[in-house]
């Protein structure tokens, strides 16, 4: 069974992180405020995952030598 949706999904985003979007298609007539608490609390929980694992990829550790620590 099709429902008629909004054109233009909500998007939730991190600022300044690519690839970290959920988008929340509402039905006809919705609006933002129709979406529950327990939606939001879902894509706010959706996006601090996706947000980790893309930080997760970029860290790059990078050993030092002994005598480099030292010197710190």
């Amino acid at each position: 069974m099709e429902t008629e949706t909004t054109p233009f999904p909500f998007r939730f985003h991190v600022h300044k992180m690519s690839s970290t979007h959920v988008y929340v298609r509402l039905h006809k007539g919705q609006t933002i405020d129709d979406i529950s608490e327990g939606l939001l609390e879902d894509c706010a929980q959706l996006l601090a995952s996706i947000a980790l694992q893309v930080v997760k990829r970029l860290i790059q550790l990078a050993p030092s030598s002994h005598r480099a620590i030292m010197k710190m």
